[in-house]
């Protein structure tokens, strides 16, 4: 499951360097989507492989009115 799930953070960090979020220069469902299954990820106790879209996605995302609301 470890190597699959490094698989897709692949993909979805090589898709974050062309594009401020996931469904490009506009904020999207998508993007709360994700951003909830990243944050449930982030807390677990797993080697992360290095993402730095990924990060730079996730800290603009927490900046959010309604992120940091929640």
């Amino acid at each position: 499951a470890g190597a699959r799930l490094q698989g897709l953070l692949a993909i979805a960090d090589k898709r974050l360097a062309a594009a401020t979020w996931f469904a490009g220069d506009d904020f999207s469902f998508g993007d709360i989507v994700l951003g909830i299954l990243y944050w449930r990820y982030s807390r677990l106790a797993w080697d992360r492989p290095d993402t730095p879209n990924i990060a730079r996605w996730f800290a603009a995302l927490q900046q959010r009115p309604a992120y940091r609301k929640w």
